[in-house]
């Protein structure tokens, strides 16, 4: 059997799926995260995955930590290539994990009343 290799697009990728998780199951963020409006809910995602990209790119520079990424211009496209994938990764597991059911509201049977 091959080996796995946890490329920093496979991270960001697991990473973004665990995040949109951890808001829709973990026990308390999932009651105020079903509150917020969809939109809000993308914003939020997309700017924590934004913050832990930065940071990650700003310790590779620093030399806090290696990858295969190198810390220039074509680094930061890499960087920002990753972060796109994490997105969509969050999106589709966002997309297809738990939702609140909706509610069925029976019709009432009143009496027909041809003057109505």
């Amino acid at each position: 059997m091959g080996s796995f290799e946890f490329t920093p697009e496979v991270i960001a990728v697991l990473g973004g799926a665990i995040i949109s998780l951890a808001f829709s199951y973990i026990p308390g963020t999932e009651s105020k995260w079903a509150q917020l409006a969809p939109q809000y809910k993308r914003l939020i995602m997309a700017g924590i995955m934004l913050i832990v990209t930065a940071v990650a790119f700003g310790l590779l520079c620093w030399g806090v930590i290696e990858s295969s990424i190198v810390c220039d211009r074509a680094g930061l496209f890499q960087v920002i290539y990753i972060y796109i994938m994490a997105i969509v990764a969050n999106q589709s597991v966002y997309s297809i994990s738990k939702r609140e059911t909706a509610k069925v509201i029976l019709p009432t049977l009143h009496e027909y009343d041809p003057e109505e």
